[in-house]
């Protein structure tokens, strides 16, 4: 018993509209466009990551400027907790 698969405007899907294409001309996307693009997107990942990074340092900087005592606190408490799961 074989089952019909259905159609593809059941399912959502829309034809790929290619009459703006030159003759000849396919709708795949050429490959260096491919690479453009990717290469914008990590060009615009590296400079959200720094941005958020920096902005992370920023805070963290002014944290221990405003409370030094409170740092000093939370850093011995961290690195008693290392030692003693190190052991």
């Amino acid at each position: 018993m074989t089952q019909e698969l259905p159609a593809a405007h059941e399912v959502g899907m829309h034809d790929v509209q290619t009459s703006k294409l030159a003759p000849g001309a396919s709708a795949a996307p050429e490959l260096g466009d491919v690479v453009d693009a990717l290469d914008e997107a990590a060009s615009s990942l590296k400079a959200v990551v720094r941005h958020q990074a920096r902005s992370v340092f920023d805070d963290v900087d002014s944290y221990v400027r405003d409370q030094p005592l409170v740092a000093l606190a939370i850093a011995g408490g961290v690195g008693y907790l290392i030692a003693r799961l190190t052991r």
